[in-house]
């Protein structure tokens, strides 16, 4: 079974320990960080993370993502599902902030980060 063909098993059985060593690898071969490989390879391994409960990993790999893909909506949400001590409040309202000005308008997601933004602020929910 080829690395990718793996890694692509293990996310959709959510064996995400199995997942995390290939796409490490993958990330140790292919060093061409602006090459979609790379990019695929190291947002996989931070949604592995982010679901194993690595919080440390997952922010660290999410944070060379939004350097890498700046405007990429999908890592702005992330800080969402970090804990609190590990995002502090102006960078998540900031990417809060860019996700709301790019997402559609009225999805559940977007009023759930909005709600956030208001309670980051110090408002309720």
């Amino acid at each position: 079974m080829s690395s990718s063909t793996k890694v692509y098993v293990c996310l959709h059985l959510a064996a995400y320990e199995n997942a995390v060593p290939p796409l490490s690898r993958v990330l140790t071969l292919e060093t061409n960080s602006l090459s979609q490989i790379h990019r695929t390879a190291l947002l996989n391994r931070a949604i592995a993370h982010l679901r194993l409960s690595h919080w440390d990993e997952a922010k660290r790999d999410y944070e060379a993502l939004q350097k890498l893909q700046p405007s990429d909506t999908r890592i702005f949400t992330v800080w969402a599902r970090l804990p609190i001590g590990l995002a502090t409040p102006i960078p998540l309202l900031r990417n809060y902030n860019l996700y709301l000005a790019s997402a559609a308008k009225g999805t559940v997601e977007a009023k759930n980060v909005a709600g956030r933004v208001k309670e980051l602020k110090g408002g309720s929910p």
